[in-house]
């Protein structure tokens, strides 16, 4: 975050790997941070057959330190993240199953005063054309919860909804201000159109100003 120390997270190894024989293609990666984590995926594609023989995501790392570098708004980001994803079918109507997890999650967002605590996603899909998505968080006395499905994920007709409420969530915490919310929104999207509903409740804000703006003052016409 601005004014914080500038850290350097480098890559023990990045390797990206294609080979094309006869209408086969094969590709793999691999990617390695020593402390950190590791990645590695595979793609096997049968060109003529338009078919996925074989594809497969792995990924599990347990400091997640490098997202502050994503992330330039957050600082002592903590948590593990794990990954087991394949792919197979055909181009037209391929299939996706596995799961996603960031567990055991936290970070601290300087410029709001906030620290996010007990963090967690987690994405499972099982070839039947649905992803499910759960996620929590707590922040300060509040905590907040999201909960949604994607249809059809890897088709032209996806479709997805998604409902997230809390109660008392903390979304600011500084010494000027301080502010809760109770968000109760639903979404729902697909290729043509988003839609969002719902409403946030604010059951408690103070502000503190010591001192007017000169814009805020007059001098009255008497």
């Amino acid at each position: 975050y601005e004014g914080g120390l500038t850290e350097v997270y480098p890559w023990d190894l990045a390797s990206i790997s294609s080979q094309l024989s006869s209408s086969e293609l094969a590709s793999t990666l691999k990617m390695d941070w020593t402390g950190f984590g590791n990645m590695q995926a595979e793609l096997n594609l049968a060109l003529d057959k338009k078919k996925i023989n074989k594809g497969h995501l792995g990924a599990k790392f347990n400091n997640l330190e490098p997202l502050e570098t994503l992330l330039p708004f957050t600082d002592n980001v903590k948590g593990q993240f794990n990954a087991e994803l394949n792919l197979q079918g055909n181009f037209e109507k391929p299939q996706l199953s596995g799961d996603v997890k960031l567990s055991e999650a936290s970070a601290r967002i300087p410029k709001l005063g906030l620290s996010l605590d007990k963090i967690s996603v987690e994405i499972f899909a099982d070839n039947s054309e649905k992803i499910d998505l759960k996620a929590v968080a707590v922040s300060g006395d509040g905590d907040l919860d999201l909960q949604g499905a994607l249809l059809n994920p890897l088709q032209n007709d996806w479709h997805l909804t998604a409902d997230l409420g809390g109660k008392n969530f903390q979304i600011i915490n500084l010494l000027t201000m301080k502010a809760n919310i109770n968000p109760a929104f639903t979404l729902s999207a697909n290729s043509q159109l988003i839609k969002l509903t719902g409403e946030a409740e604010v059951p408690k804000m103070r502000a503190n100003i010591k001192t007017l703006p000169q814009s805020a003052v007059q001098v009255s016409e008497d």
